[in-house]
């Protein structure tokens, strides 16, 4: 209202629109705007007396049907589908505004409710207008009609819409590529009943994985068809493999997804496997549980995915798949591979599982298989054939004086959950609740008075204290109080507490004391423990 008292341009901002068929355009940004613009123009439409005006403000919700010309009538907006019967009694209808209020009764609908916020926008048109007088009303229309500019960009790519959208949107929260892969594939379906209902179904998605996971998984199936590190944006690289054939477009797509949904969701999130043998059943849901909860990369998830996309009946060969997978990941983990060099290792693993008939040659030969067909392999191989090779990197890995804090502090707790699943009987496992904390015997920070420092003098110290050997998985919240206690009250008071449900750590209370021998004797057996799970068969 302030600025129609001047004479300066009133900038609306910047809509972008997608060309659709015939003469329509979706507003892909600015539809809040536009609608209100359109509510405003009816409220002054019928606050306005002068036939003339009147009509002209019609012609901008609502253009007649003109018979010479052969137009027919048009909506000049069409809102959302909620409030469509509303918009066509009321908005394009002259004197709709004024029996909209006089018949609504704000009591009776929720105020998140669509309607309830054109009530609103009514509303409150009437309320900054009533108080004109009709040549402040004509004068106020006028500027809005001349000064009001907006700056508008059509496209006919409703993708390259989508992604201008994202550029110029300040405000609020910004389109996704998960949206734009939506919009793409929603897009590409002609038949408009068809749309809306893959458009639910996509929604369904979204509320079953939560927007997030379902961004992850879309970017697990892109890893494992393109088989290589993401080089653009999500959607870019879906328009890539759409292109090259490898994914379909429209329909096939959504429904290709909600299966990759129901295996990502069923096998990787909340892991129910179909099998005979409660500890092989129990087995492969924990270990992917520990995977998924505890490594610091799901470069191991896609190839999972396309095992049990090819192989929907094949979950009896899932326990020997996951475990080689498994190895696989562990191994290359703490033998330092990039990101790059693993995401190249876990393709091969992907391509072998594409060009193989049967589970079983998949399982026979997933550590050996470089690339099909003879094409050239690219990225490092483990040779797994050669168990001294494999020895050294594991010795190197499992005895460093730091591997407390290896990996981000991953790897140490990632290993002694590892080996604390190896301890118990997995048909009767039923996984682990609560905090999980690792805690160190020998402490950090001893007393200066205490046993400690007798037992261990400073160069045992730093030798010893962040080592495997040295750490224990306990339940809940550190105590650092506790953890400084000496070993035979630590024992006691401490570990019997909170090691209830690690076995690992129910070893430890057979030591009667905790010295440099004890520690290095642990030590070794712990490593000795790994090598034999990831080297002995």
């Amino acid at each position: 209202m302030d600025a129609s008292k001047g004479d300066e341009v009133y900038f609306l901002g910047t809509i972008v629109l997608y060309n659709k068929k015939g003469n329509e355009q979706e507003v892909i940004d600015g539809q809040q705007r536009l609608v209100s613009l359109a509510i405003l123009f009816a409220v002054m439409r019928d606050l306005i007396e002068d036939s003339e005006s009147k009509r002209e403000l019609q012609e901008c919700v609502y253009q007649r049907e003109r018979e010479l010309t052969e137009r027919p009538k048009t909506e000049r907006i069409h809102p959302w589908k909620k409030l469509e019967s509303y918009f066509a009694d009321h908005v394009y209808v002259p004197g709709g505004t004024r029996s909209f209020l006089e018949g609504f009764d704000a009591k009776k609908i929720d105020k998140e409710d669509p309607v309830y916020h054109l009530y609103e926008a009514i509303q409150a048109f009437y309320e900054k207008l009533s108080g004109l007088t009709q040549e402040q009303l004509k004068s106020f229309a006028k500027y809005v009609l001349r000064k009001g500019h907006i700056v508008y960009i059509v496209t006919s790519n409703k993708t390259r819409a989508l992604k201008l959208f994202n550029t110029l949107n300040t405000r609020g929260l910004s389109l996704s590529p998960a949206d734009i892969i939506k919009a793409a594939n929603l897009d590409a379906i002609s038949n408009d009943e068809q749309r809306d209902q893959y458009a639910k179904d996509w929604i369904a998605l979204e509320e079953d994985l939560g927007r997030e996971r379902l961004g992850d998984l879309l970017s697990h199936i892109r890893t494992a068809k393109a088989k290589d590190k993401l080089r653009a944006s999500l959607d870019e690289e879906y328009e890539k493999l759409c292109d090259n054939g490898k994914l379909p477009r429209g329909s096939k797509f959504i429904d290709y997804l909600a299966q990759m949904s129901d295996i990502y969701r069923t096998k990787v999130l909340q892991p129910s496997i179909d099998i005979t043998r409660q500890a092989d059943r129990n087995r492969c849901e924990w270990l992917i549980r520990l995977m998924y909860t505890c490594l610091p990369f799901s470069d191991w998830v896609p190839p999972l995915l396309a095992f049990c996309d090819k192989f929907r009946k094949g979950e009896e060969h899932l326990p020997a798949f996951l475990s080689k997978l498994e190895k696989k990941t562990f191994i290359e983990w703490i033998g330092g591979f990039t990101e790059t060099e693993r995401i190249t290792s876990f393709a091969r693993i992907t391509d072998l599982i594409e060009s193989s008939p049967t589970e079983g040659q998949v399982v026979d030969n997933m550590l050996t298989h470089v690339r099909p067909n003879g094409s050239e392999t690219k990225g490092r191989i483990v040779n797994y054939s050669n168990k001294d090779e494999l020895k050294t990197t594991m010795d190197n890995a499992l005895n460093d004086q730091y591997f407390y804090t290896a990996k981000g502090r991953r790897l140490s707790r990632y290993a002694l959950l590892r080996l604390d699943m190896e301890l118990w009987d997995l048909a009767a496992f039923h996984g682990y609740q609560g905090d999980i904390t690792v805690e160190h015997v020998l402490p950090r920070t001893p007393q200066p008075s205490s046993e400690w420092v007798r037992v261990f003098d400073e160069n045992q110290r730093v030798e010893w204290t962040n080592k495997l050997g040295n750490l224990v998985l306990l339940s809940g919240s550190k105590n650092p109080a506790a953890g400084t206690y000496d070993f035979s009250k630590k024992k006691e008071v401490y570990f019997r507490k909170k090691c209830s449900p690690f076995k690992l750590t129910q070893e430890i209370m057979s030591f009667t004391r905790w010295t440099p021998d004890e520690l290095k004797q642990r030590q070794d057996d712990l490593v000795k423990r790994i090598e034999q799970m990831y080297l002995g068969a």
